[in-house]
């Protein structure tokens, strides 16, 4: 998926996960960074809008599961 060994920007961002957020699942951060990546030239906002709503819905869901 990723190369987190060459991706100092996604370290970055992990490190400032643990920092301020470390309850957020890091695959989590992962998969939204990679979208981000992967849209971020893209004049079609509406793509990474979709996939962002969709990883979030599906933490969501595990979330609410988990919490039964």
């Amino acid at each position: 998926m990723i190369d987190t060994i060459k991706d100092m920007a996604l370290e970055a961002l992990l490190d400032a996960t643990r920092e301020e957020a470390p309850d957020l699942p890091t695959e989590l951060i992962k998969a939204i960074y990679q979208v981000e990546k992967t849209h971020q030239f893209s004049p079609e906002d509406k793509a990474a809008i979709d996939a962002l709503q969709k990883l979030i819905d599906e933490e969501l869901s595990n979330f609410q599961r988990g919490a039964q």
